[in-house]
């Protein structure tokens, strides 16, 4: 599969789609209040140079987080994006299930904030969690979004009520169509790695019709759109700030990364599994972060001390590459490739 879109663009996509949320509700808010909606989130503490925000995005039936990723802003402009894979094994719990994708459907939003936040060794500062509806509605809302598909793709399972079908061509996508994109990964040579560059490329586009949009309503109506189906502690100030670094931010100074790591199969289970890598997630998170807490993994949440393979991963030092919007740009990189 090619999405023919500026690798640059995608990255500033994931960034701009976080504040799709602050700018929607920066605009009811000021504004006053609209069907009963009134501001009654709490007012956060002085502004801070930077803040740090985890993202995620649930699945439709078993409320698993398909996405997940700590996006860090400076009110002065720079945006960093960490992607962190689904599939990263987390002991999170004592039960058997130790993906990080399930942490919020046992911690639920705060839990989870706290989970990532000591384990990374980071100061995370509010969360965001929205539904598949979340999503579908806000497309569906600006009137679908404008994505080129360059072979079909067929994935069905009924078990989590995922029916995939989208045709070579380009499309404008509806939200239900749009879902199906995001969700799809079975046709990846590298699986949720893959899915993660489509999840950018979306994003991306939901950004672009909302830029495009000439729809004075267009606020009120992603408003409705997410109303109910967002979980967040974000208070008005921290929207602000994240407006403000959205708005100061150019593409010289937006930076991307995946967590580092490596996939693998746990022999025993069959199971498919992201490892971080330790050495190279505490380095990382050096560059990313302003406000650190600790080192990373403390406790030792992303090894698994009876699985030799695991650690092998876990201990030694994985390579990762920090990409600039601006030298990927003048890099020609302008097709993601499956």
């Amino acid at each position: 599969m090619k999405i023919n879109i500026k690798v640059f663009k995608a990255v500033l996509g994931v960034a701009l789609a976080i504040t799709v949320l602050a700018v929607t509700l920066a605009t009811v808010l000021h504004s006053g209040t609209r069907n009963g909606i009134i501001a009654d989130t709490p007012r956060g503490a002085a502004q801070k140079e930077q803040i740090t925000v985890l993202v995620a995005g649930c699945d439709r039936v078993s409320g698993l987080t398909d996405v997940l990723m700590l996006v860090s802003a400076k009110t002065d402009g720079g945006i960093s994006v960490l992607q962190i894979p689904r599939d990263t094994y987390a002991a999170y719990t004592e039960k058997t299930y130790k993906k990080i994708n399930g942490a919020y459907a046992q911690l639920g939003g705060e839990g989870l904030k706290d989970f990532v936040s000591q384990s990374f060794g980071v100061e995370i500062d509010r969360y965001i969690v929205l539904s598949p509806d979340a999503f579908c509605n806000a497309v569906d809302a600006l009137g679908g979004i404008e994505v080129e598909v360059t072979r079909t793709l067929y994935y069905n399972d009924p078990a989590q009520q995922l029916y995939i079908y989208i045709t070579k061509g380009r499309h404008l996508l509806d939200g239900n169509l749009a879902e199906q994109l995001v969700r799809y990964r079975a046709g990846y040579v590298d699986g949720d790695l893959g899915r993660m560059d489509t999840q950018k490329a979306v994003m991306y586009a939901l950004m672009q019709r909302l830029l495009d949009s000439s729809d004075s309503e267009i606020s009120y109506k992603l408003f409705d759109a997410l109303g109910g189906r967002v979980d967040t502690d974000m208070s008005l100030s921290d929207i602000g700030q994240l407006f403000d670094a959205a708005k100061n931010t150019q593409k010289d100074s937006i930076f991307f990364v995946t967590a580092p790591g490596k996939a693998i199969t746990a022999k025993k289970s069959g199971a498919s599994y992201y490892v971080l890598s330790a050495p190279a997630m505490d380095e990382l998170k050096h560059r990313l972060f302003a406000k650190e807490i600790g080192v990373f993994d403390p406790r030792g949440v992303f090894s698994n001390s009876t699985n030799s393979d695991f650690l092998k991963i876990y201990s030694e030092y994985s390579a990762y590459t920090v990409h600039s919007a601006e030298d990927i740009a003048d890099s020609g990189a302008g097709i993601i490739d499956y």
